[in-house]
């Protein structure tokens, strides 16, 4: 049960990060002289599935090497970030 309740919070949590990053790419675009796009990646796993992702990170980025990457990981992998 108290597993089941960290989840849904968890993800309440990135789903409300979701719509703050929409929201705020929407109004801070008014402020902006020239749009640079974004790419936002959501990892909720833990380390080693994180750690079998991270080269994509650089695929990625070769692919797209004008766009802003942004990440949302959990704390126990931000410090591989």
């Amino acid at each position: 049960m108290k597993d089941k309740l960290i989840i849904i919070i968890k993800n309440m949590v990135l789903d409300f990060i979701f719509f703050i990053s929409i929201l705020s790419a929407k109004f801070f675009h008014f402020f902006r002289t020239e749009r640079k796009k974004s790419i936002l990646l959501i990892r909720t796993d833990l380390i080693g599935d994180f750690i079998l992702f991270s080269p994509m990170i650089n695929y990625i980025k070769e692919l797209y090497p004008d766009y802003n990457i942004m990440i949302i990981v959990q704390d126990v992998v931000r410090g591989i970030v």
